[in-house]
C-alpha cells in the first residue's frame, strides 16, 4: 500500500492573519474562535507553525498582569490554551521547542508547555 503525504507550505502572511485572529478571538469569553484559528495552524503543519504557535506561549507569559483586574488574564489564559491546544494536534514536532520553554528560565509559558507535552507524551511527563 503506498501512502501519499501531502505537504503544506505555509505562507508568512497566512500564519500572521490566523494569529491576528486567535488574539482578537481571545478577547470572547468561550473561546472557541482562538481555538479554531489554533486549529488552523496545526493544519499548515511544519516548524512555522510551531514557532507561531509557541509565539503566542511566550507572548502571553510576557504580559504584566501585575494590575489587571482580570480580563487581560483572561484573554492571556484563552490564547495560551488555544495555542496549547494546537500545539497538542502538531503532535511531536513541538516537542523540541516545547521541552525548551520548561527548562528555560521560569515564566507562565513553562506550565502550559508542561500541559501540552503531558498530552502528546502522556507517560514521559
Amino acid at each position: 500500500m503506498t501512502r501519499c503525504h501531502t505537504i503544506v507550505v505555509a505562507e508568512p502572511t497566512q500564519i500572521s492573519q490566523l494569529l491576528k485572529g486567535l488574539h482578537r478571538d481571545a478577547a470572547w469569553e468561550d473561546g472557541q474562535g482562538a481555538r479554531q484559528h489554533a486549529e488552523a495552524i496545526a493544519r499548515l503543519g511544519g516548524d512555522a507553525a510551531v514557532d507561531a504557535l509557541i509565539g503566542v506561549l511566550v507572548k502571553m507569559a510576557a504580559v504584566d498582569l501585575s494590575e489587571d483586574g482580570g480580563d487581560v488574564s483572561d484573554e492571556c489564559w484563552r490564547a495560551s490554551t488555544a495555542a496549547v491546544h494546537g500545539l497538542t494536534l502538531l503532535g511531536q514536532i513541538a516537542v523540541p521547542r516545547l521541552r525548551a520553554i520548561v527548562d528555560g528560565a521560569e515564566s507562565r509559558a513553562q506550565d502550559y508547555a508542561i500541559t501540552a507535552l503531558s498530552i502528546i507524551e502522556p507517560s514521559s511527563s
